[in-house]
């Protein structure tokens, strides 16, 4: 098994670092009561809850956001470079060969007011995974996710995330599953996504 669990204990009261922006404050400390709560508009969702659930635990939960506003296949295209350049500095640049990567869930999100300045961003639930018990402190992933982050660029060489609005934090408890899925129900579930050794799972049907 490519992931596994890490070893290292986590003192959520002490220890809660981050960088970036605060888009998650305040956070839900557990999956609220009506998480799933059924309707004819959530059988699907309630079914990826349950499997997001079960995929666990955790480690990271990163929140990218776009600079500019992109279509949906180029945010899976410049999610699924991040996730490259990603594995390219926790491994190697041999990583596919050598099937070591990072897993986990990416969750596509369009802030319904189109004024909201930097509506378009994804959160990423990443898998534990041994290689994360080389790091002695957390800083030493965070300069990892801001240079990875820092290498995508879109056509005309300007990068692609606002620098100012990503995140990077511990994964604490299952109140950052509800945060994900707080805009998905089944007409958009193509914006729950796996994340796989070649980047985002490829099924992009339904564009914005």
């Amino acid at each position: 098994m490519n992931n596994q669990e890490c070893s290292k204990s986590i003192d959520v009261e002490s220890e809660l670092p981050k960088c970036g922006f605060s888009r998650l404050k305040p956070l839900q400390q557990c999956i609220p009561a009506d998480f799933f709560k059924y309707n004819r508009h959530n059988i699907l969702t309630n079914a990826y809850k349950q499997l997001v659930l079960d995929q666990g635990p955790y480690f990271y939960f990163i929140t990218l956001t776009f600079a500019r506003n992109v279509g949906f296949n180029s945010i899976c295209k410049f999610t699924g470079d991040y996730i490259h350049y990603h594995n390219k500095e926790i491994f190697n640049v041999k990583y596919r060969p050598q099937n070591k990567y990072i897993q986990g869930f990416a969750f596509l999100e369009d802030h319904p007011n189109k004024d909201f300045g930097d509506r378009i961003h994804i959160h990423l639930l990443i898998k534990c995974h041994s290689k994360f018990n080389e790091w002695d402190n957390f800083d030493s992933h965070t300069e990892i996710f801001h240079t990875a982050a820092k290498q995508v660029k879109d056509d005309n060489g300007r990068p692609v995330f606002n620098p100012g609005c990503i995140d990077i934090q511990r994964y604490r408890d299952s109140g950052a599953i509800a945060y994900c899925f707080k805009c998905i129900w089944d007409g958009n579930i193509d914006r729950v996504k796996f994340i796989c050794k070649d980047g985002l799972s490829d099924n992009q049907s339904i564009l914005w």
